[in-house]
């Protein structure tokens, strides 16, 4: 289990929790980018 990762409805479907998922993967890569823009 992730530090931090909230705990996992068992009434949300499956098809939900990934797009959770994926949506915070997708804001960390955001996240990622405009630390590296910053640095440059």
């Amino acid at each position: 289990m992730l530090h931090g990762t909230p705990k996992i409805q068992p009434w949300l479907p499956i098809s939900t929790l990934l797009h959770l998922e994926r949506s915070k993967l997708l804001n960390l890569e955001e996240d990622l980018k405009a630390m590296r823009n910053l640095q440059d």
